[in-house]
């Protein structure tokens, strides 16, 4: 057919795998470049006395190609309040001739 998938995602609570408790892997990228993006974060939503954040995750897809994916956490105020990037796309090199 030619198609590329180029992200799947899905979400999987557990942090241990439990048959092998093995940390689950939040991301990979398999030969053909397809991402897999586990979305799920344990806890969501995390409340204190003075605020609320909830965790998303974000993927940036340019020309049908994973450019980055992020869990990021949003304050009230849908602003970031912290990001960890678990994917950013290689940046080819090139050269001055």
């Amino acid at each position: 057919m030619g198609k590329q998938v180029s992200l799947v995602t899905f979400g999987h609570m557990h942090h241990r795998l439990r048959h092998t408790q093995q940390l689950r892997q939040r991301l990979v990228q398999d030969r053909a470049g397809t991402v897999y993006l586990n979305a799920a974060s344990v806890p969501r939503i995390i409340r204190t006395e003075s605020t609320c954040v909830r965790n998303f995750s974000l993927v940036v897809i340019e020309q049908g190609e994973v450019v980055e994916a992020a869990l990021v956490w949003l304050d009230e105020n849908f602003a970031i309040a912290s990001q960890e990037v678990l994917y950013s796309r290689p940046v080819e090199s090139f050269s001055l001739k």
